[in-house]
């Protein structure tokens, strides 16, 4: 009885999943774009993308995270959007060349088959990165001399 009964909810079931199926060969039906943009639309209302961040800070962030050590485009990317901001890999890549032509980072030969760059000494100056040591030494000597 039990394998009986079993079945009928099978046959049941099959019947109201076969339109939903789709047959061998048939193409599935894209959905409609106004369902997508019904979809985007709620998305931006319930959770506002971030606001654009200008070029300058976008500098600032690319080259903190490459004082860390040599990345790619991909590594950058994701770097960024951890910190909120919506970029592609083009939008990386544009800001690397434009970063590479004021001497800012250049490629990194050591990393191997991937475009990894790096930040330039002049760069790593302008972060305060040149040499750490140096830094910690005339902070201690500015200290000494106060006491």
């Amino acid at each position: 009885m039990s394998q009986q009964l079993r079945r009928d909810q099978l046959a049941e079931d099959l019947r109201r999943t076969a339109p939903l199926l789709r047959r061998r060969g048939e193409t599935v039906s894209p959905v409609p774009k106004r369902v997508l943009q019904a979809f985007r639309a709620s998305l931006d209302q319930h959770f506002p993308p971030p606001p654009p961040v200008p070029e300058e800070q976008l500098v600032e962030m690319t080259m903190n995270l490459l004082a860390e050590q040599p990345k790619d485009a991909d590594e950058l990317v994701t770097g960024l959007r951890l910190k909120s901001v919506r970029c592609n890999e083009q939008d990386v890549e544009r800001l690397l060349n434009r970063m590479t032509e004021f001497g800012l980072i250049v490629e990194d030969a050591q990393a191997g088959a991937s475009r990894a760059h790096r930040l330039t000494d002049a760069a790593r100056r302008m972060l305060g990165l040149a040499n750490p040591r140096a830094e910690v030494l005339s902070l201690i000597e500015r200290q000494a001399g106060e006491d």
